[in-house]
């Protein structure tokens, strides 16, 4: 929630109270179920939204992270009491942040704090977290049967890293040469000299546990070989070549930037608070992280390019 620092004493109870006590009331469900069971639909008929459901499965395998999307039974089967009972043994304060980014003072907030939320009891058992993921042993290819589109839906990748990983930062400088914006190889092999599709991006996803680094495009059906083979091209040259100084410094110059104007915003620095929380990192880690980006070399590129962008 967000609101005026100034009424903070107006606003804020009320989303303590939606947190600590929500009602699930059953006519309110049934119209989102409603809202969502349609959209469920509206998802099925897009090629992107196939790919996406498909690609994890095989990465994760029995991880929950290998399911991104509900479906109408299990939708259909819900009912105020899951709530209920998913919102007492999860919506526990052992388990909780607050983070709180505005113009408010410790010594003044937490009093209140304390007086808002008092009441709010740990409950449930200890957080379990599920095994941890381990990459493909083989290459595998999903194909997603779709008669009559005029476009394709591709997507790349496997399992990298967890956010803690110390090869974080090099995979992020490698990322943004590669596939992270429309200055990126990517981008300027696959749109602007191929034409292929309007846009073709590469992402890294670094989570508690490891996540996915992935490249996607969405193409034409009639040019799907092409851009498989460039797709091969490009990786194979991140893996293989030393990136030239120049690209690899204005990769680096465009990261830092990008991460100088994000300091601008109240969210987004509450949110790099919260990711220091969450992942256990150092006190000083984001006034050290421009120093660090710059500091990733050529080798470390291509070490990391061999590593995680694994063609087998």
């Amino acid at each position: 929630a967000s609101g005026l620092s100034d009424n903070l004493d107006a606003w804020f109870p009320l989303v303590a109270d939606v947190l600590l006590r929500p009602a699930f009331p059953a006519d309110e469900l049934a119209k989102m179920k409603s809202r969502l069971q349609v959209q469920l639909r509206q998802q099925r008929a897009s090629p992107a939204f196939l790919a996406q459901e498909q690609f994890p499965r095989p990465v994760f395998g029995a991880h929950p992270a290998s399911v991104v999307s509900s479906n109408e039974t299990a939708l259909a089967a819900l009912g105020p009491d899951h709530l209920r009972a998913w919102h007492r043994e999860r919506y526990v304060p052992q388990r909780a942040i607050l983070g709180i980014s505005g113009d408010v003072r410790a010594a003044e907030i937490l009093p209140k704090l304390n007086r808002w939320l008092a009441g709010w009891a740990p409950a449930g058992g200890p957080e379990t977290w599920p095994a941890r993921p381990e990459p493909l042993a083989r290459k595998r290819l999903v194909v997603v049967d779709r008669p009559l589109s005029v476009q394709a839906r591709m997507l790349l990748g496997g399992l990298s890293i967890d956010r803690k990983d110390p090869d974080y930062v090099p995979l992020v400088v490698m990322n943004r040469i590669l596939g992270g914006g429309s200055s990126a190889r990517l981008f300027l092999n696959l749109r602007e000299e191929k034409g292929y599709t309007y846009g073709v991006y590469s992402q890294l996803t670094a989570l508690k546990y490891a996540g996915p680094w992935r490249a996607y495009a969405d193409v034409r059906t009639d040019v799907v070989g092409g851009a498989l083979t460039e797709f091969i091209r490009e990786f194979t040259r991140m893996r293989e070549e030393p990136v030239p100084a120049a690209e690899l410094e204005e990769s680096q110059r465009s990261l830092v930037a990008a991460f100088a104007l994000s300091l601008e915003r109240p969210d987004q620095l509450l949110g790099y608070a919260l990711q220091r929380k969450i992942y256990g990192l150092p006190a000083d880690y984001w006034d050290d992280y421009p120093a660090k980006v710059m500091a990733i070399t050529a080798t470390d590129v291509m070490r990391v390019a061999k590593r995680y962008i694994d063609l087998d």
